[in-house]
C-alpha cells in the first residue's frame, strides 16, 4: 500500500496504482477542397487514482478543457486483450461538455 498527498492525504491505494493527464488531439476535416482546420485539442486529467482491476484495467473519471468546447467530462474504462500472443490495449470513453462542465 502507498499513501497518497495533497488533496489526497492520507488515501492508501495498491501499489501500481497511477494518475493520468494528456492531451486529446482530434482531426478535423472540411467537406470537399479547401484547407483543413486546426486539429482540435482537449486536455484531459484525472483527478482520482486509477487504480488497477484484476484484469489489468481501470475505470476512470476526467476533467476535460477545450478552446472549442469549455469544460466537460470524461468517464471510461479499459480492459486490456491478449491477441496473438500480443497484449493489446482496449477501452471506452464517453466525453460529454455542457454549460455545467460535462454533468
Amino acid at each position: 500500500m502507498s499513501r497518497l498527498s495533497s488533496d489526497l492525504a492520507g488515501v492508501h491505494v495498491p501499489a501500481g496504482t497511477f494518475f493520468s493527464f494528456g492531451d486529446y488531439s482530434i482531426e478535423v476535416t472540411r467537406p470537399g477542397g479547401g484547407r483543413d482546420p486546426d486539429p482540435m485539442v482537449i486536455h484531459y486529467q484525472c483527478n482520482d487514482p486509477l487504480i488497477p482491476l484484476s484484469n489489468g484495467g481501470e475505470v476512470f473519471t476526467c476533467d476535460l478543457l477545450s478552446d472549442e468546447l469549455g469544460a466537460g467530462r470524461a468517464q471510461g474504462m479499459t480492459s486490456p486483450i491478449i491477441e496473438d500472443g500480443e497484449l493489446r490495449p482496449n477501452g471506452r470513453t464517453v466525453l460529454t461538455f455542457s454549460d455545467e462542465g460535462g454533468l
